[in-house]
This record gives structure tokens, C-alpha cells and sequence, in this order.
């Protein structure tokens, strides 16, 4: 139940998504193979007086219908997969693959937005 299922483009999926905010904190979410994965809070100190503060969660995930579920803590987290997420928002131009959160309320990604780009540097 909590593996993510064999599809033959299950593939995509995997890598790291990343978060963009305004503060000194983001986030990264990493989809391994064999529905692992993990969630890295990463927070730069103002001050740069320190190494980077990270703090790590670690889930299970797996794909059902067109959405990808992250477990952890008794918790389920739903993402939507778009391979075209537009980059305005991060005041960038073109679309990048990304995910998008779906489940609101009080989990780990309160706070990062709800959108995750795979690869920012499609974004210019």
C-alpha cells in the first residue's frame, strides 16, 4: 500500500523539488526509487554566521491515479505531478515540472508555498 506502484513512467517522478520563498528557510522534497523519500527543511541563518540548519523527514510514497502521496507520522500528504508549472510565480519566466500541493492544513510543507520545481534552471 505504501510502495509506490510499477508504472512505466514512474521515472519522471524521481529527483529533487524544491520550494521558493521569500524567507531564509525552503524546503526540498526527494522522491527516491522504491517509494522512498524525504523532506529537507533548510534554513540559511540572516546573519551567515552558521552552516545552513537542515532538519530531515523521512516517508514512504506512492503514486495513485494522477497524484503522488507522501506517509509519514500516521500522515498522508497528496501532491499533483505538473510538468508544466509556471515560473511567474518565483518572478521568472517559462514552465519547469514541478508539484503542486493539494493537502492543506498543519503538516511539515506549511509555510514553502504549495509549489515544488524540479528543475528551476527551466525557468529564466
Amino acid at each position: 500500500m505504501f510502495f509506490a506502484e510499477k508504472y512505466d513512467n514512474k521515472d519522471q517522478y524521481l529527483g529533487v523539488y524544491s520550494s521558493v520563498t521569500e524567507s531564509e528557510c525552503n524546503m526540498d522534497i526527494v522522491l527516491n526509487p522504491a517509494g522512498t523519500g524525504k523532506a529537507i527543511q533548510i534554513c540559511r541563518l540572516e546573519d551567515g554566521s552558521q552552516e545552513d540548519v537542515t532538519e530531515e523527514t523521512s516517508f514512504r510514497w506512492a503514486i495513485k491515479g494522477s497524484s503522488i502521496f507522501l506517509y509519514y507520522s500516521n500522515t498522508e500528504i497528496e501532491l499533483a505531478y505538473d510538468s508544466s508549472l509556471f515560473c511567474e510565480i518565483i518572478e521568472l519566466k517559462g514552465v519547469a515540472s514541478g508539484l503542486v500541493l493539494k493537502t492543506k492544513g498543519n503538516n511539515i510543507f506549511e509555510g514553502y508555498g504549495d509549489r515544488f520545481w524540479k528543475d528551476r534552471q527551466e525557468c529564466k
